[in-house]
């Protein structure tokens, strides 16, 4: 009897903490740790008090980043400050609020590391994070698709559906993370909402003007990154919805930040601005008028659109068209 009510008593708590994990993730963030079998950062999600059971939601997810934070290569003593801006800044910013308020989702946020001062920009998967020897750092973009795999098992176990795509959204170097993920594996993303893509966004194609581009000028090696072939079919299913202030200006070609290659930003401004890099004069709205003509010929679906009097600001009429977007893909059918 007595081993029968400890019994009991065990399966009632152990029922008791699973109900409360489950409503956590509704009411707070649920912070998942990582795992070396396939990523090597934590991660956090909350799921909308709209979700319901009886049909699938999206996971969104926005990319996580650090603002004027680089660190250095031994990044151990760091972790709690790429934890700290996922969890605060990223998971409970007004968009990410908005997002849950407003459509039946869950939210993701990965504490990945951002940039250190290698030129490593993990936050904008740049060229460097595609092979770099340490882990933590190396490939984020393979550890998010394991990351999305883990959270819709613990989706599914509090028993919601959940959409085999995904969706981005975000502001400046989280835009880049998003529209180049959706480059490397357009299968997996259903759509895309960001802004602040002022300077560049990587079009799909290999060579402009006789000028071979490699990652992340163009595709040309994207099949030897990207682990399999690239599908400009797969990348046309992709929404995105593009967004800038009017006068923004903000631009990763200074030469000094380390984010590209010296003759990256040379080709770019050659081929694309048709003139030569000059320091004191980064911004051209050439490069990306050339580029968004490029995405228009290539049947790429998207909207762009640029909002007056605005300058690099994630302004509350960016958010709300934001949630409008979202608002029609998740009430597809």
């Amino acid at each position: 009897m007595k081993i029968s009510y400890l019994v009991a008593l065990f399966l009632l708590t152990c029922c008791s903490i699973y109900q409360k994990k489950q409503l956590d993730c509704v009411k707070e963030y649920c912070h998942m740790k990582a795992d070396k079998k396939g990523f090597f950062s934590d991660y956090y999600y909350q799921i909308s008090q709209n979700a319901k059971k009886d049909k699938p939601i999206y996971i969104a997810i926005m990319p996580n980043n650090t603002p004027g934070t680089v660190i250095p290569d031994d990044e151990s003593d760091y972790q709690e400050t790429f934890r700290g801006f996922a969890r605060t800044r990223w998971m409970k910013s007004n968009i990410s609020r908005l997002l849950r308020e407003k459509l039946e989702i869950a939210t993701l946020v990965p504490a990945f590391p951002t940039q250190n001062n290698s030129g490593v920009y993990s936050n904008l998967l740049n060229d460097k994070s595609m092979n770099h020897k340490r882990k933590r750092w190396n490939r984020v973009d393979l550890q998010l698709i394991k990351i999305i795999e883990d959270a819709r098992k613990n989706l599914e176990k509090q028993g919601y559906k959940v959409h085999e795509k995904v969706l981005f959204y975000g502001f400046s170097s989280q835009a880049d993370f998003a529209n180049r993920f959706a480059l490397l594996h357009p299968h997996l993303v259903k759509a895309v909402a960001v802004g602040g893509i002022v300077d560049y966004i990587t079009p799909p194609i290999s060579e402009y003007k006789n000028k071979k581009l490699n990652y992340p000028v163009g595709i040309a090696d994207i099949d030897a990154i990207g682990k399999h072939e690239f599908s400009l079919d797969a990348l046309k299913d992709v929404k995105f919805f593009w967004f800038d202030g009017n006068d923004d200006t903000n631009t990763t070609f200074n030469k000094h930040y380390g984010v590209w290659k010296n003759e990256d930003i040379d080709l770019i401004y050659e081929i694309f601005a048709g003139k030569k890099y000059d320091e004191k004069k980064l911004y051209d709205a050439k490069i990306l008028e050339n580029v968004l003509k490029i995405m228009k010929e290539k049947n790429i679906n998207f909207t762009y659109k640029r909002y007056k009097n605005v300058r690099h600001d994630f302004t509350n009429e960016m958010k709300n068209d934001v949630v409008e977007f979202f608002s029609k893909i998740t009430t597809e059918k």
